[in-house]
């Protein structure tokens, strides 16, 4: 998902001329968009450790991204639509990154002082 939001961020940047894009109808909550980012960043680096097959990586992020956007009640095409949103702020995109990697860092701090 990391490589998606990747490619959405470089495509937006190619966006000159182009008007503001609309928010969509379904758009994920910022602050919901945060946790699913910070959720989907764990759930790639725990795959890519696992496998070291591309192929491998793939079906499985796939299948297990799937599974993390039902238990927030998201489906793919509104996490998609979504991230195209956000994406099209490269600086706001990247300010979300941001909040979910400190979130990230303070759930390591909890687990570290256990």
């Amino acid at each position: 998902m990391r490589y998606l939001a990747v490619i959405l961020l470089f495509l937006s940047s190619c966006n000159y001329g182009l008007k503001e894009p609309t928010a969509p109808t379904n758009l994920i909550e910022r602050d919901e968009m945060i946790l699913i980012l910070k959720d989907m960043t764990k759930l790639e680096a725990h795959i890519q450790q696992k496998y070291a097959r591309v192929d491998k990586f793939y079906k499985t992020m796939s299948t297990s991204g799937e599974e993390l956007l039902k238990e927030y009640k998201v489906s793919p095409k509104q996490f998609k639509s979504s991230m195209e949103y956000y994406a099209a702020d490269q600086d706001e995109m990247r300010n979300m990154y941001n909040e979910a990697l400190n979130l990230l860092n303070e759930e390591l701090g909890e687990i570290q002082q256990q």
